[in-house]
């Protein structure tokens, strides 16, 4: 949905763990893709949720 500019916005949750390795959240893109931080939320675990909108 991505390649095809249907996606307008991220809500991403960062929890505070060092995994080491893992898999990637998004695949290879050919391009850069701005983002603009609309709102950003701490909670008492340390967990960060994070809204950000596509720049088009």
């Amino acid at each position: 949905m991505a390649k095809e500019n249907l996606v307008d916005e991220l809500w991403l949750s960062v929890h505070p763990i060092l995994l080491g390795s893992g898999k990637s959240l998004f695949h290879k893109q050919n391009k850069s893709v701005k983002l603009t931080l609309q709102k950003s939320k701490t909670y008492k675990t340390g967990l960060v949720s994070l809204w950000y909108t596509i720049n088009k």
